[in-house]
C-alpha cells in the first residue's frame, strides 16, 4: 500500500510539468561563448581548485535597498520554479519558530546587527515584516562574485540573505543554503529552512544563484536559463561562490561548524563545493601562526542534500525534458538537423560537467569531522533514484559519516515537504559531524520531533562508517 501511495505521489511530477509548461529552457539557443566559459571554469577548478585561483570574499556590503526588496518581491506560485507550488507547501508541512525577544550582534560587525526592513519576502500569512519580535533577524548583503570575469555584467554582483538567531539563542552553526532549480528568491529557503533553524541556533547564508533574481539577464524569463551555456556555467560558478562563502563564514564565525544545504540541483552544487570547502579550510588552517596550528580544532563540515542529481545530463532523462526548447536549439545552427542530434550534443556537452569532476581535487580525504545526509525519492521523475545513488556513491568514501535516506513519493511532493524533512535532518547531521567537537552542537538531540516522516516504517537509511544512533535509521 505504501509503495502504491509513493508511486501515485510521484505522478505529481508530470502533473506539475503539464500545468506549468508555458516557458522553456534554452529558448535563446546554445550560447557558445558561455559554453566555452563553463568548460574553462571547470578545467580551472579541476586543475587548481579555488584557494589561489579565485579571490576571497573579504566582506559583505549592504545590498541596495531597492535591489534587496526586488529580490524578494511577491511572485506568483508558478514563478518560483518547477520544484513545487507555493500554496501547497503551507498545507504539506507545519513550521513554527520561537518568538523570543532580542537581537544579536553582527559578524563583520554588521551581518547580525539589527534586521532589514526591506526583507519582506514572505508573501504568506506569517508576520515577517515586523521582525522586532526577535524570532530571527535577516538582512540582505552583496559581494562581487569570485567568478566575475566569467560572467556578464548583470550577473557579477551576488546577493545573500543572512538569517541569524535571536540573542537569547546561542549560535551553534552556520549554513550555506544553495538554490535549487526555480528558487529565484530567498523566501522559500528562508521560511522553511532558515527560520526554523534560527530558533535552534543556526545562522543561514542564503545565496542568490547566478542567472536568478537580480542576477538574471534582462531577456530571461523567470528561472528558465536562456541558453545551454548559461545552464552549464551557473553550476561551477555556484560551486566557487559556495566555497568562498564557506571560507568567509569560517573566518567570520570562528569555532562554529559549517554546513552546506541544498535541494535538487542546489543539493548537487552544494555537494560539488564540498571538496573546495575542505581545501579552503585546510589552507586557512595552514596559514595560522605556527604556535596555534597544533591547537587548532578541525572545523566540522556537514553536507545535507535533498534529491540531488549527479549528472547535468539528467535533464534529458527526466520530466524536466518537457521544458527544453529543442526547436530553438535546432534553429540555432551548429549543423544540427534533427531533435536526436540536438539531444546528442546536449549529452556530449554535459559529459564534461559531471559531479565527479569536482571531486578530482580530493582523491582521498584527510578531513575527519564530516557528515553527509542524502535523501532519495522512491518515485522521483525529475531526479531519478539512480542519480541520487550515484551522488551518494561519489561522496560517501570521502566523509566520516554518510547516510542515504529513502523518502516516499516524487520530486514535487518531497519539495513540498522541505520544511518538515530538511531542518531536523540538518540538526542530526550536525550532531554527527560535531560528535567529538568542543562545541554546543554535540548536545543537540537526534530528531527530537516526534511523528516525523523520517521515523515512518517505510523510510530506509543506509549508514556507513558509524553506528546509527537515532530514529533516522529505523526501518
Amino acid at each position: 500500500m505504501a509503495s502504491l501511495q509513493s508511486l501515485l505521489l510521484g505522478k505529481l511530477d508530470y502533473v506539475y510539468v503539464t500545468a506549468t509548461r508555458r516557458s522553456r529552457f534554452f529558448s535563446h539557443g546554445w550560447g557558445e561563448e558561455s559554453i566555452e566559459q563553463a568548460h574553462r571554469l571547470v578545467e580551472t577548478l579541476e586543475r587548481q581548485g579555488t584557494e589561489e585561483t579565485f579571490p576571497d570574499i573579504d566582506r559583505l556590503i549592504p545590498a541596495d535597498a531597492d535591489q534587496a526588496s526586488n529580490v524578494d518581491e511577491d511572485i506568483e506560485p508558478e514563478d518560483d520554479g518547477i520544484e513545487f507550488a507555493h500554496a501547497s507547501e503551507a498545507d504539506a508541512c507545519s513550521i513554527s519558530t520561537s518568538s523570543s525577544a532580542g537581537s544579536d550582534s553582527s559578524p563583520d560587525q554588521k551581518m547580525k546587527e539589527g534586521h532589514n526592513d526591506d526583507d519582506n519576502d514572505d508573501d504568506d500569512d506569517d508576520d515577517d515584516n515586523n521582525e522586532s519580535k526577535g524570532s530571527y533577524e535577516a538582512q540582505t548583503w552583496s559581494f562581487v562574485s569570485p567568478c566575475a570575469d566569467f560572467l556578464p555584467k548583470e550577473s557579477q554582483t551576488a546577493r545573500v540573505l543572512v538569517v541569524s538567531p535571536p540573542r537569547t539563542v546561542q549560535a551553534r552553526g552556520v549554513l550555506i543554503l544553495v538554490a535549487g532549480t526555480g528558487e529565484v528568491s530567498f523566501w522559500r529557503r528562508k521560511k522553511f529552512i532558515a527560520k526554523p533553524l534560527a530558533a535552534k541556533g543556526f545562522v543561514s547564508i542564503i545565496l542568490e544563484s547566478v542567472f536568478y533574481g537580480s542576477r538574471a539577464p534582462v531577456t530571461q524569463k523567470r528561472y528558465f536559463w536562456r541558453t545551454v551555456g548559461d545552464y552549464l556555467l551557473h553550476m561551477p560558478v555556484t560551486v566557487v561562490e559556495v566555497a568562498k562563502l564557506a571560507k568567509y563564514a569560517k573566518q567570520t564565525y570562528p569555532g562554529l561548524p559549517i554546513g552546506l544545504v541544498g535541494s535538487s540541483l542546489g543539493g548537487s552544487m552544494a555537494a560539488g563545493a564540498l571538496p573546495s570547502v575542505m581545501r579552503e579550510f585546510q589552507s586557512l588552517d595552514k596559514e595560522s601562526p605556527q604556535e596555534q596550528r597544533g591547537r587548532l580544532e578541525e572545523t566540522p563540515i556537514t553536507l545535507c542534500t535533498f534529491l540531488p542529481p549527479s549528472r547535468t545530463a539528467s535533464i534529458l532523462s527526466s520530466a524536466i525534458a518537457y521544458f527544453i526548447d529543442f526547436r530553438a536549439l535546432q534553429r540555432d545552427g551548429a549543423g544540427l538537423r534533427t531533435i536526436k542530434e540536438v539531444r546528442e550534443r546536449i549529452l556530449h556537452l554535459c559529459e564534461s560537467h559531471q559531479l565527479g569532476r569536482y571531486f578530482s581535487l580530493l582523491p582521498e580525504s584527510e578531513y575527519k569531522r564530516t557528515a553527509f545526509t542524502c535523501f532519495r525519492g522512491r518515485h522521483d521523475n525529475y531526479v531519478r533514484p539512480n542519480e541520487v545513488t550515484l551522488t551518494h556513491g561519489i561522496i560517501e568514501p570521502l566523509v566520516s559519516s554518510a547516510r542515504l535516506v529513502d523518502v516516499s513519493g516524487g520530486h514535487v511532493w518531497n519539495i513540498m515537504r522541505t520544511g518538515k524533512v530538511v531542518p531536523p535532518a540538518v540538526e542530526e547531521a550536525f550532531s554527527r559531524s560535531c560528535a567529538d567537537y568542543p562545541n554546543p552542537m554535540k548536545t543537540i538531540p537526534v530528531f527530537h520531533e516526534t511523528g516525523s516522516d523520517l521515523t515512518d516504517e517505510n523510510e530506509n537509511c543506509n549508514v556507513t562508517n558509524r553506528d546509527c544512533p537515532g530514529p533516522l535509521c529505523q526501518v
